[in-house]
């Protein structure tokens, strides 16, 4: 347009970089904590900064959401703990994203997967649990074996009852020389990782707790004689909890003319004439479960 001035600067080009981050995230272990929750240790570049970390969780290895967000604090290990699993009936993978300060993904970890312990009485060979588990996976060392451990009246003990070496993941115990009155034994089976990470570190990995019951039982005697070999009538107990344990005695009218709450103590049938009489019997199974038997007692002299 006539009258009008124009002018046309020089072109000026700026580059934004993005600050240095982290380079690196290791998922130093997956491992199910003592109540059943799962606990993430991560292995944290700490030269540079970071946003945090965003964890990912999987039951199949292949499909993957996102759990929950570790912030970057500094330390070269993290914590990180996902509560919303059930450790007893499937093992879960697990891996971590590492986020810039701009919150993009800059790295993705090595894959951690917990290990899901059974075991089953053996049933014929009473005294024998056996135990079957997950082999972990995936650490930079690889695993050097499984540490088997008992859990005795709800007690983690602290020295495994075997080592197992990496590629069997079964054990049989017999408990014959320890097993409580209650007939239940708990365990965990713990992965070792070997020698060569990386990053020189040796993880471990504890599976969840498992437990197996001895089944025992009970019998009781139909008759006893006060004056002949049989003198004293007492319901014989095996693995039977001792603090629910009950037995009574009746006359025919429903008189109670004995009770104990010691598995140990019997009736000697004092001052009471032949006769049948009924008893009952209470007390919990291993699995802790009520039971409640009657019957009848014949008392000859």
């Amino acid at each position: 347009m006539p009258g009008v001035i124009t002018s046309t600067s020089n072109r000026s080009c700026l580059v934004a970089t993005a600050p240095p981050s982290s380079a690196f995230v290791y998922l130093h272990y997956a491992s199910v904590a003592l109540d059943q929750t799962a606990e993430l240790s991560l292995f944290c570049d700490t030269t540079k900064s970071c946003k945090g970390y965003n964890v990912f969780r999987s039951e199949d290895g292949i499909n993957y959401n996102l759990v929950g967000f570790a912030p970057y604090t500094g330390n070269l290990f993290v914590t990180f703990k996902d509560v919303d699993i059930k450790a007893s009936e499937k093992p879960y993978y697990y891996k971590v994203e590492l986020l810039d300060s701009c919150g993009n993904a800059r790295y993705v970890s090595n894959i951690g997967k917990t290990i899901l312990l059974k075991v089953k009485n053996d049933g014929e060979k009473i005294f024998n649990n056996n135990l079957s588990w997950d082999h972990y996976t995936n650490w930079s060392g690889g695993v050097a074996g499984y540490n088997i451990y008992r859990v005795v009246d709800e007690q983690a003990q602290s020295i495994p009852v075997a080592f197992i070496p990496v590629g069997i993941n079964t054990y049989t115990d017999n408990v014959e020389d320890i097993v409580q009155s209650s007939g239940k034994v708990g365990y965990i089976v713990t992965a070792v990782e070997n020698f060569g990470n990386v990053y020189g570190l040796s993880g471990s990995s504890a599976s969840n707790i498992a437990e197996a019951y001895v089944e025992g039982g009970v019998f009781v005697p139909g008759a006893f004689a006060p004056k002949g070999e049989n003198r004293i009538w007492k319901p014989i107990t095996q693995f039977v909890e001792k603090t629910d344990y009950k037995v009574t005695v009746l006359n025919r009218w429903g008189t109670k003319v004995f009770e104990t709450t010691d598995e140990n103590e019997g009736w000697d049938g004092s001052g009471m004439e032949d006769n049948t009489y009924v008893y009952i019997l209470q007390y919990k199974n291993a699995r802790g479960e009520f039971i409640e038997k009657k019957g009848t007692i014949v008392m000859i002299r």
